[in-house]
């Protein structure tokens, strides 16, 4: 009770100090929430499907749905943001301290050469994010990331759920480079698949992840490390269980390459 209790107050006061922007009652979509947002503000989403792929437009905000007010779990399932396999669901780019909670992120589809090929999922470049309470399924990257992707970034992720999620190149699940920190949390990555390494996750470019307490199960990569694969990067993992992932060529649970890993 006195948990519960804490974190009303928390989400009270957070509301009370910030701009909600309600989804569709004040605008008809979310990225015209957006548009009119300044840093600190929140869009609220109302439960339903919203096919749409959203730009942060270097904006400082936070993306929720009913479960940040009310820490009923029954809503990120029931508020979805579908990409239409038209790019990446959410872009969040040059921010520093973007939060996406309590939402269900589907039917992504990156295509195009550079960054605009990563993050089928959410795409997050030089950026400060913090992602919880999420389901992430059935994204595609035409690079990297079929789920997400971390570039020159510093990122939470904690208690999201990476499903069936496809990279043409790296990182089916988890995609993390270019000196990004990244944090992951009571997490899982599952049925993932990528055409080249990492099946769940894959690192690179001097790059930092931690994972506590995750789960990599039934992962496949065409080439190297179907559950994790690194290079010219560091991975720390604790009480984290890595089963049933699949590699045509290297290690099918983890795959290490110039690189430090802590297990």
């Amino acid at each position: 009770m006195k948990v519960i209790l804490t974190i009303s107050l928390f989400c009270l006061f957070f509301f009370l100090s910030a701009e909600v922007i309600v989804i569709p009652d004040d605008q008809p979509t979310i990225q015209q929430g957006i548009d009119i947002a300044i840093d600190g503000d929140v869009i609220l989403l109302n439960p339903g499907i919203y096919y749409e792929n959203v730009d942060f437009l270097e904006k400082d905000i936070t993306l929720t749905s009913l479960y940040y007010t009310t820490q009923d779990t029954s809503y990120i399932s029931q508020t979805i943001i579908d990409g239409s396999n038209t790019n990446s669901v959410i872009k969040i780019e040059n921010c520093d301290n973007a939060f996406v909670s309590g939402l269900s992120i589907q039917n992504g589809h990156a295509f195009g050469a550079e960054v605009d090929g990563k993050g089928g999922g959410i795409s997050c470049f030089q950026s400060i994010a913090e992602f919880e309470h999420l389901k992430i399924l059935n994204n595609i990257a035409e690079i990297d990331g079929g789920g997400i992707y971390s570039g020159y970034s510093e990122i939470k992720i904690f208690k999201c759920s990476l499903i069936n999620n496809t990279a043409y190149d790296d990182g089916g699940g988890l995609c993390i480079v270019e000196y990004s920190i990244v944090n992951v949390v009571e997490s899982e990555i599952r049925g993932s698949l990528c055409y080249d390494d990492g099946g769940g996750y894959t690192a690179s470019g001097y790059s930092l992840t931690i994972f506590e307490d995750c789960i990599f199960n039934d992962n496949t990569a065409n080439d190297n490390g179907g559950g994790l694969y690194l290079t010219l990067s560091n991975v720390e993992l604790y009480r984290c269980l890595v089963i049933n992932n699949t590699s045509f060529d290297g290690a099918g649970g983890i795959d290490v390459w110039v690189a430090d890993a802590i297990i």
